[in-house]
């Protein structure tokens, strides 16, 4: 007898759970933001997200690598250089995977830069060279343009 009271009960019961559960409910939120780390580590290297705040701070690439104190790297803002602190091996800036120099580096607008992959390439020329590549890099950004530029000297 127990046991058909408990049946029944469970038989009536399950209906009305399942009906709870299929409630549509609709949550407004203000605002949402979502944290990620600044530095991703790769198994080629690192890949680094500048903040709006170094981007701001900075205003030229050599600025913005200072702000980023990447490790067993000397950046120099005033000479304008960038060279490896352990001697082994250079440092070789590129935007967009096209090497460049200390023209382009000073003429690069921080506030345009999304990410900076910071890897290590071994070739037969210089045993080690360090690569910062400035990617996604808009032309305009070269250039000190705001909107994209007309003319690309």
């Amino acid at each position: 007898m127990k046991q058909l009271f408990l049946f029944f009960v469970i038989l009536c019961l399950c209906p009305f759970q399942a009906f709870t559960q299929n409630e549509d409910k609709t949550v407004a939120l203000d605002e949402v933001i979502v944290n990620a780390p600044k530095v991703v580590s790769k198994a080629d290297g690192q890949m680094i997200y500048p903040t709006d705040a170094q981007k701001d701070a900075s205003n030229n690439g050599f600025g913005l690598l200072q702000k980023l104190s990447l490790p067993n790297l000397r950046i120099d803002n005033v000479a304008h250089s960038v060279t490896a602190i352990d001697g082994r091996g250079g440092v070789q800036l590129r935007i967009n995977g096209i090497i460049v120099g200390k023209e382009e580096m000073l003429a690069l607008d921080p506030k345009l830069i999304s990410k900076i992959p910071d890897f290590v390439i071994v070739s037969p020329k210089s045993l080690r060279q360090r690569v910062l590549l400035f990617s996604d890099v808009l032309p305009s950004a070269l250039f000190g343009c705001k909107s994209p530029c007309s003319e690309v000297a």
